[in-house]
């Protein structure tokens, strides 16, 4: 080959993988608060990104953390194109992980988000009652 043939021939195959790879390649900001039942914010609760699937009827997975938000219960996160569930929590002032069926309220928001190119603000994250804690210990 041809050192313009190489050239050209690498070029067009890079082109292909950055456009192939592109909508990985940009992550925007999601930004929000957390509320609860009377539209107070929740100082330091935390919220958890769960990704959907393509239909809307179901989540995908978690990505794996908790992200704390600040005392005023705002949050941001850098996110890929995609949809996603927001789930919150401040179980240090009494309001339960959603993860437990238990602990689910119809009072509680925890909406489902479209993520594109472009900057998501003003997500609400609405937490349920505040539950109570059981502490005790298990006799066989």
């Amino acid at each position: 080959m041809k050192p313009l043939e190489c050239h050209i021939a690498f070029a067009v195959i890079f082109a292909g993988f950055v456009t192939l790879l592109s909508p990985a390649l940009y992550q925007s900001t999601v930004s929000g608060v957390i509320v609860d039942v009377s539209g107070s914010e929740v100082p330091n609760a935390s919220i958890e990104v769960m990704p959907r699937n393509e239909r809307d009827n179901g989540t995908v997975g978690s990505l794996s953390r908790w992200i704390q938000a600040d005392a005023h219960g705002k949050f941001s996160v850098s996110l890929q194109p995609g949809r996603y569930k927001i789930a919150g929590k401040a179980e240090a002032d009494g309001y339960p992980n959603p993860v437990f069926a238990l602990c689910a309220d119809p009072r509680a928001d925890f909406p489902t988000i479209s993520v594109g190119q472009s900057a998501v603000s003003g997500v609400r994250v609405k937490l349920g009652a505040k539950g109570g804690i059981l502490e005790g210990g298990v006799h066989d």
